[in-house]
């Protein structure tokens, strides 16, 4: 098990932040990028949806949500961790679509 960056052990993937003091299962090629960028990228190309296409999905979703909503207290609700990638998503995800949004966290 590596515990720090001192180790000899140590690794971590040349394309994203992920090593093996978070994971000690993650594995590496021979570039040394982990396995979870691979999946991730796979991921991507088989659930995201971009460009115009991703746009129209996105604001009908936001267009049934305050639908939905219609004289509530809050458009939406979202649980957050406290991290700074899950503040940014709040925060642009209700930009330009005048949602009153809350969250809660830790």
């Amino acid at each position: 098990m590596v515990l720090d960056q001192n180790d000899p052990n140590y690794r971590q993937c040349s394309l994203s932040v992920m090593d093996n003091i978070a994971d000690p299962d993650i594995t590496f090629d021979e570039k040394g990028i982990c396995n979870y960028y691979y999946e991730y990228i796979t991921a991507e190309k088989n659930y995201v949806i971009k460009g115009e296409e991703g746009q129209k999905r996105i604001d009908s979703i936001i267009q049934k949500i305050k639908t939905e909503s219609k004289g509530k207290q809050y458009d939406s609700i979202v649980g957050l961790s406290g991290g700074a990638d899950q503040g940014n998503f709040l925060l642009w995800s209700g930009k330009g679509h005048h949602q009153f949004i809350t969250s809660q966290g830790p």
